[in-house]
């Protein structure tokens, strides 16, 4: 089992309102560590590795997605999941090895749906 250690200021945050519907809140960003990954923000100069990995049959065999046609699509995405984040409707991790920084792949919470909390 893999043991997750917060490295922001506080954890993930998902406060209940009267309604219990809950509301998300990505700030500050929540990186993430195990003894060998970094779980952290996607930046504008991951693009080559995120086009790399939407743009390889093999990545996508199991995905329903059209694969990435230029770098430009890949800085596209990086956009939308940071707008994403902003705005609290998702939030994605770029996964990197601690001793290297170059993204080796993604993951996610996306259609968050609050009144079912869950995403």
């Amino acid at each position: 089992m893999v043991e997750l250690e917060w490295v922001s200021r506080r954890p993930l945050s998902l406060e209940t309102n009267p309604l219990t519907m809950l509301e998300f809140n990505f700030t500050p960003f929540p990186l993430l560590t195990t003894e060998r990954l970094i779980l952290r923000k996607a930046v504008i100069e991951d693009a080559p590795e995120i086009f790399f990995l939407r743009s390889d049959p093999r990545v996508l065999k199991y995905i329903d997605r059209e694969p990435a046609q230029s770098l430009e699509e890949a800085q596209q995405f990086i956009r939308l999941i940071t707008d994403n984040l902003e705005s609290n409707s998702g939030i994605n991790w770029a996964i990197s090895l601690k001793d290297d920084s170059r993204l080796i792949g993604t993951i996610a919470l996306w259609r968050l749906i609050k009144e079912h909390h869950r995403a």
